[in-house]
């Protein structure tokens, strides 16, 4: 709840500050991630590197191919598809 009302309060350039992986240490229960192989904003290996820190075996990451920072219907399907098999 704390964390959440810090960033309300603050500007969404805090977020630049917030050492991520540092963060996904603190967490323990699996991490899901899909990124874009062709993302220009947030370099895929952003997302591997997140998770080879996070410490629940289960935790997995799943790349799109074709896929930049957003996807398109097709890729978003592939997206959905990934994570309803994540879930399942």
């Amino acid at each position: 709840r704390r964390q959440r009302q810090m960033c309300i309060r603050d500007s969404p350039k805090s977020a630049i500050n917030i050492n991520i992986y540092e963060e996904i240490k603190k967490i323990d229960c699996p991490i899901f991630i899909v990124h874009g192989n062709q993302d220009k904003i947030v370099d895929p290996r952003y997302s591997e590197r997140a998770l080879q820190v996070s410490k629940n075996e289960l935790s997995d990451l799943k790349i799109v191919e074709g896929a930049g920072h957003g996807f398109n219907r097709e890729q978003f399907r592939t997206a959905m598809a990934y994570v309803i098999d994540y879930l399942g």
